[in-house]
């Protein structure tokens, strides 16, 4: 069955030409190492902003959190504030 198939299809002639055959396959792949050099740059592309964002991100958050300890609050039983409850209750002055 696929014997027949074979040589009936070896009789006959091709239906289009074979002449540009080598040079459209090198297109093709040179079309394709193009896109894979894009995709490559574009993926570096990609790494570097996130490593920008990453480092500007833990920079923030490392300042932001020094300082986070520095605010003073308003509370009721600290002792920072000017007038908190324990400061008046004993009525020491700040």
């Amino acid at each position: 069955m696929i014997e027949e198939e074979i040589r009936r299809l070896s009789r006959r002639e091709p239906d289009h030409s074979l002449d540009a055959l080598e040079a459209d396959i090198w297109n093709r792949l040179i079309a394709q190492e193009r896109r894979k050099s894009r995709s490559a740059r574009f993926a570096a592309l990609q790494a570097i902003v996130l490593g920008v964002v990453f480092s500007i991100g833990a920079f923030t958050g490392r300042y932001y959190g020094a300082h986070a300890n520095r605010t003073t609050e308003l509370s009721v039983f600290s002792t920072d504030t000017q007038f908190s409850r324990a400061i008046l209750v004993g009525g020491g002055a700040p």
